[in-house]
């Protein structure tokens, strides 16, 4: 009896350490089989051309207006102020009088040298009618005295046009003594007062060009290529956009701000020098808009599909939130939801 009890447990156990082993092993078979099919089993994504996802981001950078004449204008001769016409604030033309200075002393020098020139200017006629007989008369004069009537008439002849260079700079120094406007502008400030001896290059007033201005723009040398390209550019300033054109890119890079300075020429309406406010623009290139970039062993970029496999293309340059330039065909199917999901070379269903 109990050798036959023994020999019955003996064999259940048996069985049960079989079991234990079949079961491990068809586990083990399973996740064998599991993993080898798992790439099979096709994960299930939405997809869109790039065409109907790719965007035009708008680009902006601070600008200012700028006047391409400001100008401190000063005296070109001594003189004593006389008045200044112009103020603070007022808006003159090309030409106007914005300063006098006292002009006595060179109207005095002009008509000195007016009287000294007529006065040389008739004994150089004489000198030559005295030249001219001279050499009539051919051999019934000495050389000696025609060599005297030549050098006489050739020396008034020289003190004429000296006479006559020193009049017309007179002339020239008693216009300076009335400064004017050489461009439309604003007076700005009053650097002269009434009374004051001033000499040449003493500034005496500030006048800024209100019509020759362009707005100055310091732009990320990245983007500089597309605000060339760009067909609409515009300043914005108090809720308003001036459209602009690029006149010129200066082609030297600052170092220490990776920006290029960029010259723009407004269209029509303008705003007042010394204006700050913004740039914008819109990128003509097509980008990826910044949803849709994911993140695979450090990288950004997408997911596209491409013989039934998700393909991750890294997007160099990207920066997380930032759309990014691509050179994709429009045609190419950007995976859209299910992207987190997935690896590269992913089986997927549409």
């Amino acid at each position: 009896m109990n050798a036959c009890s023994k020999n019955q447990d003996s064999a259940t156990s048996c069985r049960n350490r079989v079991t234990k082993r079949t079961l491990v092993f068809v586990s083990t078979i399973i996740v064998v089989i599991s993993n080898f099919l798992m790439p099979c089993y096709a994960a299930k994504v939405s997809v869109k051309p790039l065409a109907d996802v790719m965007i035009f981001p708008e680009v902006e950078a601070p600008g200012s207006v700028v006047s391409l004449n400001d100008s401190a204008i000063g005296a070109s001769v001594n003189g004593v102020v006389m008045s200044i016409p112009a103020k603070v604030g007022d808006l003159v033309a090309g030409g106007a009088i914005l300063v006098k200075l006292d002009s006595s002393d060179l109207s005095l020098e002009k008509k000195r040298l007016n009287i000294r020139l007529k006065r040389v200017q008739k004994q150089k006629a004489a000198a030559d009618s005295d030249l001219a007989r001279k050499q009539r008369l051919g051999n019934k004069i000495s050389k000696v005295q025609l060599r005297q009537a030549e050098t006489e008439a050739a020396v008034l002849a020289l003190d004429y046009q000296d006479t006559a260079a020193q009049l017309q700079l007179a002339k020239n120094k008693l216009v300076r003594t009335t400064i004017r406007a050489p461009f439309r502008g604003i007076v700005t400030e009053r650097l002269g007062r009434v009374g004051e001896f001033v000499s040449p290059g003493k500034s005496l007033i500030r006048i800024v060009d209100v019509e020759n201005i362009e707005v100055t723009a310091n732009v990320q040398t990245k983007d500089v290529g597309s605000l060339e390209k760009a067909k609409k550019i515009a300043f914005l300033y108090d809720g308003v956009g001036y459209p602009l054109v690029v006149r010129s890119v200066v082609r030297v890079r600052n170092q220490k701000t990776r920006t290029q300075e960029v010259r723009l020429s407004f269209v029509k309406k303008q705003e007042l020098p010394g204006t700050a406010g913004r740039l914008r623009w819109t990128h003509t290139q097509p980008h990826i808009p910044p949803e849709l970039l994911v993140r695979r062993k450090g990288q950004l970029g997408v997911f596209i599909l491409k013989n039934k496999k998700a393909h991750f293309l890294e997007l160099k340059g990207a920066l997380e939130g930032r759309p990014v330039y691509t050179t994709l065909s429009k045609s190419t199917l950007i995976i859209i939801k299910g992207r987190y999901s997935i690896k590269d070379g992913t089986v997927l269903k549409k």
